[in-house]
């Protein structure tokens, strides 16, 4: 199984619910899980993984 990535945020004395949820959303963002979440959605096959892979290094 791949490694779970956790994002852990811990409410501060006297902190307001939007900064708390401010911040999660923050640190879910720089974990890169939505990302994760979204290339794993639907199988894509080693052949069309190696394809994108070869068009995006032409643009660069």
């Amino acid at each position: 199984m791949a490694h779970k990535i956790r994002v852990k945020i811990i409410a501060r004395v006297n902190e307001d619910i939007e900064r708390l949820l401010g911040r999660f959303k923050k640190s879910v963002a720089k974990s890169g899980i939505l990302r994760v979440l979204k290339d794993k959605r639907h199988y894509v096959k080693p052949s069309a993984l190696r394809h994108k892979k070869r068009t995006e290094r032409k643009r660069k």
